[in-house]
């Protein structure tokens, strides 16, 4: 049984690895990061305007930037990258789900 373990793990690694696109994945990772670091400014001076800093903690404004640029970023295909960065703009079908990933994140960390 750990023999027919180990050879599955070892066939569905190898065929992940010869599909994962590692410079993607990079490109992913640094969309994240920069996005996270404009989001949490904002979102804080926003949460300021609102007279809610004592209601919102500095961990959950991190854990909001954190699940929308997940939602954002994590499906989008090497070609979508590569139009963004072109363009300076996120895919149609991500400018338009935004709002929703906003709401949805909003709702699971506040």
């Amino acid at each position: 049984m750990k023999y027919i373990i180990l050879l599955a793990v070892f066939v569905i690694s190898g065929a992940y690895a010869s599909e994962y696109d590692y410079k993607t994945e990079e490109l992913k990772g640094s969309l994240r990061k920069g996005f996270v670091m404009s989001c949490l400014p904002t979102v804080t001076s926003q949460i300021e305007r609102a007279a809610l800093v004592d209601h919102i903690s500095q961990t959950q404004i991190m854990m909001y930037c954190g699940c929308v640029a997940i939602k954002i970023y994590d499906d989008l295909t090497s070609q979508e990258i590569e139009q963004a960065l072109a363009k300076n703009e996120l895919p149609k079908r991500k400018k338009l789900a935004r709002k929703t990933y906003s709401e949805e994140c909003a709702d699971s960390e506040w």
